[in-house]
């Protein structure tokens, strides 16, 4: 049932496959012929009447011989020394049919300012205008370099000269008549074949023909076929009327050319590009040079990239590494398919020239893979899934740019009705696009530099591929509207571009790298080896692996694939270790000594200080004595309990005195000085036992921190024996002043005061005097030892400092101790 559906439908599209297959069989049989439509339609018109087989004629404006070459025309318009090149070397039968005469001649005006009537007339005061087609344009320029110097350098260099004052212009021959007569003025020459110059009149071009008197070129045009065709005999007569010079009856069937005149025509294209039109040697300015760079390139980004591979640190990144190399050969590669597709396939050669959009989309995310992975774990390559998302919008937008819907977003296209071709411009989205992707590469960079700056790397380096990125901006910018900037080939410009980043990141230090890595192993100062899974050393420093490991130690740290080992070199820390046992030990036996000798010198100064005391409480006995005698007979003469009291009153204040005299001795031995508080506390004590005898003391201390035991002890015994001869004599009120080494007492006068100042002063040696100052009278007692020591409290500073430093010395010296 559902096939007798289907055949009204198939036999209403019958007649529509019938008339399809009769016009492709009548296409078929035509003989397809490829001419030059820059010269009109008038040859290929006559070419139609007069041949026997009927004629396809497909008019181009460039690369004919292209169309026939690939067989896509059976025919096709050339030259005579074209023809011949295919003739000689075809592995077919090849028929050739020369038609008519191409002579070079100049076209001046009717009313010229400056006659013309060779080539010598072209050196001064004209403009020549000349086609920028090839091979015209090499053909003119070796007739003029021909007329104008016997020394083609010289002829270059002159018409060079002309392009720089403006006396050599260019018009396109795709524009027609009015392409060639467009911005002419009084002095202009055109350079041109005859056929056409007589085009040019017979349109009303206020023109004549001056063929040059030093001689010219002519070449034969005619027809290079597959198949064999049979022209009418009226054929050179529709020729020479519509402007053809026809061949003479005579004339042979293939122009003799000379053998070398493709090589010169190549060299005239060589110094045009070089010397006219002043682009650089290295710049390539034909099909075929920019195929050689691009065939150049290609080796170029492997070795490169691979160079670049082997000192990326993370696995991501040398996945990043990886995309961006694959996209930069498919890019070339694109690139060199469009150089080498069919001529005229405009579908073809368009598609392969947007074509680059999709591989252009994955250079931008592995420059954001890189940066993304220069921190994280150096094992992870995976693309994470935010970057995944921005390569499918740039994946998004190529193809959007290719398909036929939103090209015009990107892209527009519009018929230019005066230079009769398509102008192409800018749209909104190519706008869109270029930012976004410029944006792409400038947040790689700058992500690379904070996590630099998070590492503290740092450094004012890392800005330098800032600035070769803003230098790819300053180009991509002027591609489009300087001529010179786009005599490089775009692919591989981009391709070095993007490898010269990388390594500028690498080497700034801007990417995380290996690049040292292997110098690091080689001048190590330790043994380190990098083995692999099987433990087969991979990388090894310069010194040799301590196998026996007696003085070394080994270390050991997995890593992904291998494990890192190094040793130490442990002979320095071994002999240190034993010069510091023989040092511990040469302590320890000093320890022991010292602990001896203090031992020993304590108990040598115990004993000195025992001897001291005996010899110092047998003096003072011995002075004490008589007194002692005295009490004794008293108390066993006395009955008088009061007089016993106040005899015992008087031993007591003895007893205080001669043992707080002791204690005033022990402590000034240790290092010559008393403190002045323990001065004061003897004093004290002193005073204490003063009351009872009816004595009461006033004490002022303006003294120093410390004294010299000699001048404490001469103060002491000064202030205990005045104060018990003032108790003795009844005295109720003394006021007494220490200050650093004097003792001054204020008090009332009495007749003993003299007598017992001159007996102390002759006994002990001191300094006494008195003053009476009305009020009161004042003995003043200088110990001799304080006025022999200059001071007695800058003496007691120094003592302190010395005993500060001896504390000191102490407990940093424990075995002293």
């Amino acid at each position: 049932m559902g096939r007798l559906q289907r055949l009204p439908l198939l036999l209403a599209l019958l007649p529509a496959l019938l008339c399809t297959l009769l016009l492709h069989a009548a296409h078929a049989d035509a003989l397809s012929l490829a001419y030059d439509r820059n010269y009109g339609t008038a040859y290929v018109t006559i070419l139609q009447s007069t041949a026997d087989v009927p004629i396809e004629a497909q008019g181009y404006t460039r690369r004919q011989l292209e169309l026939f070459q690939d067989r896509r025309v059976d025919a096709a318009e050339v030259y005579d020394f074209q023809a011949e090149q295919f003739l000689r070397g075809a592995a077919e039968e090849l028929y050739w049919y020369p038609h008519y005469t191409a002579t070079v001649v100049l076209a001046v005006r009717t009313d010229p300012r400056i006659p013309v009537h060779g080539w010598a007339d072209l050196r001064e005061g004209v403009t020549i205008a000349m086609p920028e087609q090839s091979p015209e344009r090499e053909i003119f320029f070796l007739a003029l370099t021909q007329g104008l110097s016997a020394n083609r350098d010289t002829a270059f260099a002159h018409l060079a000269q002309m392009k720089a004052e403006g006396r050599l212009r260019f018009y396109a021959m795709h524009r027609g008549t009015w392409g060639i007569l467009a911005n002419a003025g009084a002095n202009d020459v055109y350079v041109l074949f005859a056929h056409e110059a007589e085009r040019l009149i017979r349109r009303g071009a206020q023109l004549r023909i001056v063929v040059p008197a030093e001689g010219t070129i002519t070449l034969t045009k005619g027809v290079l076929s597959r198949a064999p065709i049979t022209f009418s005999e009226t054929l050179p007569k529709e020729l020479d009327a519509a402007g053809y010079p026809p061949l003479p009856p005579s004339a042979p069937t293939v122009h003799a050319m000379p053998p070398d005149f493709p090589h010169v025509l190549r060299t005239v294209n060589t110094r045009y590009h070089a010397q006219i039109m002043e682009r650089p040697a290295f710049m390539p300015a034909e099909a075929h040079e920019r195929f050689m760079v691009l065939v150049l390139m290609l080796p170029l980004t492997v070795i490169w990239g691979a160079y670049i591979y082997r000192r990326v640190l993370h696995h991501g990144a040398r996945r990043a590494v990886v995309l961006l190399i694959a996209m930069l050969l498919l890019w070339e590669l694109t690139r060199m398919a469009k150089i080498l597709t069919f001529v005229h396939d405009s579908t073809l050669e368009r598609t392969l020239w947007y074509l680059f959009y999709m591989f252009r989309a994955g250079l931008s995310v592995a420059l954001l893979w890189i940066a993304w992975s220069a921190d994280e774990d150096a094992i992870n390559h995976r693309m994470p899934p935010w970057l995944k998302a921005v390569f499918g919008l740039n994946l998004l937008l190529a193809a959007l740019i290719l398909c036929n819907d939103f090209h015009q977003q990107f892209f527009v296209f519009t018929w230019d009705n005066i230079l009769q071709e398509w102008q192409e411009a800018l749209a909104w989205g190519a706008y869109v696009y270029w930012t976004l992707w410029f944006g792409e590469i400038l947040a790689a960079l700058l992500l690379l530099l904070e996590k630099a700056k998070q590492q503290q790397v740092l450094r004012p380096m890392m800005m330098l591929p800032f600035v070769f990125f803003v230098l790819f901006i300053a180009y991509s910018i002027a591609y489009q509207y300087v001529a010179w900037v786009q005599w490089p080939e775009l692919t591989a410009l981009t391709a070095l571009f993007f490898l010269a980043l990388l390594e500028i990141c690498l080497h700034t230090g801007l990417m995380p790298s290996n690049r040292l890595h292997e110098a690091f192993f080689t001048h190590a100062r330790l043994a380190m080896r990098l083995v692999n899974a099987e433990g087969a050393p991979v990388f090894a420093s310069a010194l040799q692996w301590d196998e026996s490991g007696r003085d070394t130690r080994t270390s050991r740290m997995e890593i992904h694939g291998g494990a890192l080992l190094w040793q130490e070199d442990l002979r320095l820390l071994h002999e240190r270790q034993r010069q510091l046992a023989l040092a511990c030990d040469a302590l320890e036996r000093s320890h022991s000594l010292l602990r001896a000798e203090h031992t020993i010198r304590r108990k040598l100064l115990a004993l000195t200080l025992r001897r001291k005391l005996s010899e110092e409480l047998e003096a003072i006995l011995a002075a004490k004595r008589p007194l002692l005698r005295r009490f004794r007979e008293e108390l066993m003469e006395t009955q008088d309990e009061e007089k016993i009291v106040r005899l015992i009153r008087r031993l007591n204040l003895l007893s205080s005195y001669l043992k707080k005299r002791c204690v005033l001795f022990l402590k000034g031995q240790e290092d010559g000085t008393v403190r002045t508080d323990e001065l004061a506390m003897a004093v004290s004590e002193t005073c204490t036992y003063l009351r009872p005898l009816g004595l009461r003391v006033g004490v002022e201390w303006t003294q120093t921190e410390l004294l010299y035991t000699e001048t404490a002890l001469a103060l002491f015994d000064a202030f205990a024996e005045f104060l018990t001869r003032a108790a003795a004599a009844g005295m109720e009120r003394i006021f007494c002043r220490f200050t650093d080494d004097t003792l001054t007492f204020l008090l009332e006068d009495a007749d003993w005061i003299a007598p017992w100042a001159a007996a102390w002063q002759e006994e002990h040696g001191t300094a006494v005097t008195t003053e009476d100052r009305g009020y009161a009278h004042t003995l003043t007692i200088h110990p001799t030892a304080a006025a022999g020591k200059r001071t007695g409290g800058k003496a007691a500073y120094a003592a302190e400092d010395a005993r500060s430093t001896q504390d000191e010395g102490r407990r940093d010296a424990p075995w002293n101790g």
